[in-house]
């Protein structure tokens, strides 16, 4: 609202309070499309081979230990079937190694398994497991 301290209508107020602002506000929005649309989408992509290991940096190439967990609740270490007694002996070198773990369980694998797998390897000593979901079947 426009409010006026003098006595008289003043004659600017007049015309602004008869302006209709929608056109106006349709317009701008229409600019902002057409600005929005007129940028170019990302088309180059980049390839960068990095190496494994960076001897500059002090860094060593991490290892990464695949531990399935099929149907069955067969383990499997890095894709070799494997027992408990045998997984716990595979522990305790991928915790020296400080490799990073996957623990990957099937859709059909029971929730027991699971977690006696993921208890072994708690109390050999590995902070971090990375538990990738299952997809469910389709």
């Amino acid at each position: 609202m426009v409010f006026s301290t003098s006595s008289g209508q003043d004659s600017d107020t007049d015309h602004l309070l008869g302006m209709n602002m929608t056109p106006f506000i349709a317009v701008i929005l229409v600019l902002l499309m057409v600005m929005i649309t007129g940028i170019p989408g990302q088309r180059d992509i980049i390839f960068l081979k990095i190496p494994d290991s960076f001897p500059a940096c002090g860094m060593k190439s991490v290892d990464y230990v695949n531990v399935y967990l099929d149907f069955d609740d067969t383990i499997l270490w890095n894709g070799e079937p494997v027992s408990q007694a045998e997984l716990q002996q595979h522990l305790p070198v991928a915790v020296n190694e400080q490799a990073e773990v996957y623990l990957r369980p099937s859709s059909m694998s029971s929730y027991a398994a699971v977690m006696a797998i993921s208890n072994h390897m708690l109390r050999a000593g590995i902070k971090s497991i990375n538990l990738v979901a299952p997809l469910s079947p389709s």
